[in-house]
């Protein structure tokens, strides 16, 4: 069952292309991981046994992450925010293995554990330090260029006013380590959106003030 924020994001990505003119195709990045194993898990697990570096496949990945094309053949990424939210760091991608449910905990229990969650637990937090630190580079180049930026609720940022950065979050979900890319809005524009935003205030204060002086 799809959650019901991927239900309601989906619903308003299909708003924004329909209001726009636009094509609503979305798209995920799909990484392949260079290694033996049915599963990234598995390849992970193979990988830290041999003591071996977990690789990007570039041949075998799909790295596009957008939800919409434009008239004029442009991909963009859609974000249900308003652009004042994302002034500072705002997720955008989770591309390495993660655990996000009770089901990978005890495969990883049982891959690099040997049974014990907690062995298991710290040594997938280990590969994944070190699977991200030999493949960053490479994700976040491909994953950010594969659109030209991004549509908020209130307006559409190019990729150049956007800053990104790939970093772990520790003891993300149950104590597991999880690689993020993250955006936020560069400064020259984040100035003009915050000023925006006095603007606008102003302009509701007086507005009240107006409709409470009709009353007096």
């Amino acid at each position: 069952m799809r959650q019901k924020r991927s239900l309601t994001g989906t619903k308003f990505e299909k708003e924004v292309c329909e209001s726009l003119g636009w094509l609503h195709k979305s798209k995920s990045p799909r990484i392949n991981w260079i290694g033996k194993g049915r599963t990234n898990l598995d390849k992970l697990s193979n990988h830290f046994n041999n003591g071996t570096d977990m690789l990007v496949s570039l041949s075998k990945s799909s790295f596009d992450k957008y939800d919409a094309i434009d008239s004029d053949g442009n991909k963009i990424e859609i974000k249900k925010y308003d652009s004042k939210k994302c002034l500072d760091w705002t997720l955008y991608s989770e591309p390495l293995v993660k655990i996000a449910s009770n089901k990978n905990i005890e495969l990883v229990a049982k891959l690099l554990g040997n049974g014990d969650e907690q062995l298991g637990r710290k040594n997938y937090n280990k590969i994944i330090e070190s699977t991200f630190n030999k493949n960053k580079d490479t994700l976040l180049k491909n994953i950010i260029s594969s659109n030209s930026g991004i549509r908020f609720k209130d307006r559409f940022v190019s990729k150049d006013n956007l800053d990104f950065r790939m970093i772990i979050v520790k003891e993300s979900w149950r104590g597991y380590d999880r690689a993020t890319i993250q955006f936020r809005i560069v400064d020259g524009v984040k100035e003009n959106i915050k000023s925006e935003n006095v603007e606008k205030k102003k302009e509701q204060k007086t507005f009240f003030s107006w409709l409470i002086g009709l009353f007096k």
